[in-house]
């Protein structure tokens, strides 16, 4: 059985980042692949958006931040802002606009910030947040035999599931969290797909659906 039991999911877009060599250089256990919105994936439940001072500052100034907002909230249950750096000291905006941007996302968007000063501090910082998020779901049972598909990358694996209707990254982690592999999740029944948190019966139907189309294309 594969374990998606990773430390910490990356967005590939951070790949040769220092924050990235930092959290390998501690000793974190690392997957990347492609997220929406978020840098960083821990669980299924906290996605963490990071930006450097400049860069929020950026994102503020071009509204970019504000746009985003309601879609990563919509596709993480648990999103959080990581900034790093000092925001008022930067030029990409004027500290009231930064100010009116923090105050969005804190008490209109209801989404926790953290500020770091540097790189390392960031680090420190999602290592707590990996730790802790152990937590947050219980241990799982592995099982006595692998599955056949155990020889697949786990990354492609949560890509491929991200890839079907309805279903999004924290919802593929929770696939493949309560089937083990990609053959357990496309061999699951209607009633077993529709009880995964995200799904509910309409969601889990069109997945169905949706599985059994590739599975046809696959056939041919």
């Amino acid at each position: 059985m594969i374990s998606t039991e990773h430390d910490l999911i990356v967005n590939t877009h951070d790949r040769g980042t220092d924050l990235i060599a930092q959290l390998q250089k501690d000793g974190l256990k690392l997957s990347f692949v492609q997220l929406k919105y978020a840098n960083f994936m821990i669980g299924d439940r906290i996605a963490v958006i990071y930006r450097t001072a400049s860069e929020f500052a950026a994102d503020l100034k071009s509204k970019m931040l504000y746009r985003t907002l309601v879609s990563f909230k919509r596709e993480y249950s648990e999103p959080l802002y990581i900034v790093e750096g000092d925001y008022l000291a930067t030029n990409g905006a004027p500290p009231p606009a930064i100010r009116s941007g923090i105050t969005h996302i804190t008490a209109i968007g209801r989404i926790p910030i953290i500020f770091s000063t540097d790189t390392a501090e960031s680090a420190k910082y999602i290592n707590l947040l990996v730790k802790q998020a152990e937590f947050l779901s219980p241990a799982k049972p592995r099982k006595s035999e692998p599955e056949e598909d155990d020889q697949q990358p786990v990354p492609y694996q949560l890509q491929m599931l991200a890839g079907l209707p309805e279903v999004s990254m924290p919802i593929a982690l929770r696939l493949m969290k309560r089937f083990g592999s990609l053959k357990g999740v496309f061999s699951a029944k209607v009633t077993d797909l529709q009880k995964i948190k995200g799904l509910g019966p309409k969601k889990a139907q069109k997945m169905i659906k949706a599985i059994a189309a590739e599975l046809e294309k696959v056939g041919r």
